[in-house]
Order: structure tokens, then C-alpha cells, then sequence
């Protein structure tokens, strides 16, 4: 007579089936929640775990090269740990980067103060001297009183001026350092889904760090503003699908030129593309700008659209000291406006 429960080995392959299962839906939440670091994005980080997945789930080999197999677990235990102890480690020196930046801050607050506190006793004391000069003294001495009183000043000023600069300089060297990995901060949810660039709402983001981050420490930092030449006429000529895909080979075309960790290209909207290039005066951004516009030149479109021909206008702005965005965006809008006056397909450097 057949009993209802389940043999030892039919529950057996049930639990490792269950176990399983829930070993992948692991592995792809850390995918999917996966942040980008000095050592791996979030990108990278999710095609690795898809691997992983791969091969718990059919055997497919672990690294490049293998052939697949058995499945080896402990393999695949080492290859998780040591991805979360490489990402450990890219986290932790960010934040080590962020406390010794805050705490340089502080440093450099209290010693003003204490410096402040001093020569204000300093001066404070020459004043009284002096006050008393005027009420009592001679003549000879009211003289050497005043000229003893301006050059205190002038020593508080300069050790002022001296120790401003210091402290500046120090702690620019941290946030120069602490800007290039937050500029590696950026999430797969921030991308434009057709070209797969940061979107509008990161180039803001970014483009705010840029500004905060230039109060304090000035480099020189250029502003792109891309358009694709003749766009609305080429969707009505071959349709959106053939736009969509000259956009996303222009896309393609503006992450292989803009490729440094301090670049940032993103999809601005429309057939607009922007591009913010830090450590760059204005010849660094328009030998980049003229490569790009080389690049989509020579574009060739797959199918029905292989006779088209694009051709990008841009116009570049440096960026100035306490600059608001919208004025710096505004003299690189003027210069892309100048880019397409001259006849489209060039490159404009607003003239300051």
C-alpha cells in the first residue's frame, strides 16, 4: 500500500532544488542592487553574477576561458568573497576619504579660531596702546605707537592670507581625491534606457558636485553641449526607429572618446547630448570635441539607413569661479546656438 509522504530522496531533491532557487534569487538581488566602485560598476558587477547564476544553475565555467563542468561550489563561494571583500575595501577607503576630508574641515576650523583668538589679543592690545597715545602721550610717541600698530596688522594679514592658503591646499588635495570617486557613483537607474547614459537627472547631480567642489579647489573644467545635426528631418525621412538607433551610435560613439574617470557624458534629452570634462581647459575640450565629431562622421548605419550621414554641432564654456549652472550652461547654449549658425558640423568655444 502507498503511503502519502514523500520518499527520503524525493524530499531530498525537493530541499536541493528549493536551496537552489533560493541561492539564485541571492545572487541576482546582490546584482541588481549592485554599486559602482573604483574596482568594478554595478554593470560589470551584474553580468558577473549572471556568470555565477550560469553556473550553479547548468555547470557553465566560472572565468573566462573554462571549460564547463561539474558545478564547483566552493569556486563559486571564493569568487562571491572575494568580490564583496574587493567592494569592502572600495567602500570603506571612500569613507575613510569622507571622514579625513569632514575632519579636516573641523581641524582647519578650530585652528582659525585659535589663530583668530590670538591675533585678535594681539591687535586688541596695540589698539589699547595706541588709544592711549592719543589721550596722553607725546607726539614721537603717538608716531611709533601708529607705526607699531600698522605693521601688527599687516603681520596678522599676511600670516592670515599664508594660512588660508595652506589649509586650502590641503584640503583640496582631499576632495580632488574624494571627487573622482564620487564621480564613480553612478547607478544603473540613472541611466537613459535607449543610450544607456547617465541621464538628465545625473548630469545635474553632477554638475552641482562640480560647482561645490570648484568653490573650494578652482580647476579648470569645461561644459559640452552636443546636438545632432538635422535630427527632427532625419526621424521624418526614415522614422523614429532609424532615429533611435543613429542616437544610441552616437551614444556609443561619445563613450568611447569621453573616456577618462573625471569625464562625464550623459543624454541631455532629445538628439542633446552634454558632456562636463574636469582637469580641462578649453584646447583639452575641443581636441575632445573635434575627435568625437570625427567619430560620428564616420558612423555607418545597419540596414535600410546605411546611406545616412551624421554630424554633431557642439559648443564648449569654461567654467568660471562662483559661476551659477544655468549661466554656465547659458554661454555653452550660446556657443552650440554659434556651431550651427556656421553651418552645423563644427565645433564653437564661447569667447569670453
Amino acid at each position: 500500500m502507498q503511503g502519502n509522504a514523500s520518499s527520503p530522496a524525493v524530499r531530498e531533491g525537493r530541499d536541493g532544488d528549493e536551496a537552489l532557487d533560493t541561492l539564485v534569487t541571492i545572487l541576482r538581488a546582490y546584482g541588481r542592487f549592485a554599486i559602482d566602485t573604483e574596482v568594478s560598476t554595478a554593470e560589470r558587477t551584474l553580468a558577473e553574477v549572471e556568470r555565477w547564476v550560469r553556473h550553479a544553475t547548468l555547470g557553465q565555467a566560472l572565468g573566462d576561458g573554462e571549460q564547463s563542468g561539474p558545478r564547483d561550489w566552493r569556486a563559486l563561494g571564493r569568487a562571491f568573497g572575494e568580490h564583496r571583500r574587493s567592494e569592502g575595501e572600495a567602500i570603506s577607503s571612500t569613507m575613510e576619504q569622507l571622514r579625513e576630508t569632514i575632519w579636516s574641515f573641523v581641524s582647519s576650523l578650530h585652528l582659525a579660531m585659535l589663530d583668530d583668538r590670538k591675533e585678535e589679543e594681539t591687535t586688541s592690545e596695540q589698539l589699547r596702546m595706541l588709544r592711549a597715545a592719543t589721550q596722553g602721550g607725546s607726539a614721537a610717541d603717538l608716531r611709533r605707537v601708529a607705526e607699531r600698530t600698522l605693521d601688527v596688522f599687516d603681520e596678522v594679514l599676511s600670516a592670515r592670507q599664508s594660512r588660508q592658503r595652506e589649509q586650502t591646499a590641503a584640503l583640496g588635495a582631499q576632495l580632488r581625491s574624494l571627487s573622482r570617486q564620487l564621480e564613480e557613483e553612478r547607478r544603473t537607474s540613472s541611466l537613459d534606457p535607449l543610450t544607456e547614459l547617465p541621464n538628465r537627472k545625473e548630469f545635474d547631480d553632477f554638475a552641482d558636485r562640480v560647482l561645490q567642489l570648484n568653490s573650494f579647489v578652482a580647476t579648470p573644467t569645461c561644459l559640452l553641449m552636443i546636438d545632432v545635426d538635422g535630427f527632427k528631418q532625419l526621424n521624418d525621412r526614415h522614422g523614429h526607429q532609424v532615429g533611435d538607433m543613429a542616437l544610441r551610435e552616437v551614444a556609443r560613439a561619445l563613450a568611447r572618446v569621453f573616456l577618462r574617470r573625471c569625464d562625464f557624458v550623459c543624454r541631455y534629452g532629445g538628439d542633446e547630448f552634454a558632456a562636463i570634462m574636469r582637469d580641462s581647459p578649453n584646447d583639452a575640450a575641443l581636441r575632445q570635441a573635434e575627435r568625437v565629431c570625427e567619430a560620428v562622421r564616420v558612423l555607418t548605419l545597419p540596414s535600410r539607413a546605411s546611406d545616412l550621414r551624421l554630424s554633431l554641432s557642439v559648443g564648449i564654456a569654461a567654467l568660471r569661479h562662483g559661476e551659477s549652472l544655468d549661466d554656465w550652461m547659458s554661454r555653452a547654449d550660446t556657443a552650440l546656438y554659434q556651431a550651427k549658425a556656421a553651418g552645423r558640423d563644427c565645433v564653437v568655444i564661447h569667447d569670453d
